[in-house]
């Protein structure tokens, strides 16, 4: 027999556009810790959420009749970021990959200078 799957209440919408919220948030500032993705994929994935469960809050409002749909289903869905952002104090991943290479890319630079510098006296 197949399962019922129990549709979810108005709190339960509002908690999850607050909690999806608060997860973009986070994300943005330290990171998914995510190993194969770039924090920007990430927050498109969790963007996507924050919309998805904006619009079931919408569809449940209307369905049951509600006037005043709650203030998470107007909530303005956060700004896309682009697909290779790294989040500043990401640890892990891709972006600490990135570091990385940037930071050993900026010694080279700076070694490398000094060397043409000296031969050009």
């Amino acid at each position: 027999m197949a399962r019922r799957s129990k549709k979810p209440t108005l709190k339960e919408l509002q908690q999850k556009v607050r909690n999806d919220l608060k997860r973009w948030d986070r994300v943005k500032k330290y990171g998914a810790g995510d190993p194969l993705h770039t924090d920007g994929t990430n927050l498109h994935l969790i963007r996507n959420h924050i919309a998805f469960a904006r619009g079931q809050l919408q569809a449940h409002c209307k369905t049951e009749g509600i006037e005043k749909c709650p203030k998470e289903s107007r909530i303005k869905l956060p700004n896309p970021v682009g697909w290779g952002f790294c989040a500043p104090k990401s640890k892990s991943g891709p972006c600490k990959e990135r570091r990385k290479r940037t930071a050993s890319k900026k010694r080279k630079r700076r070694t490398g200078s000094k060397k043409k510098r000296k031969t050009a006296r």
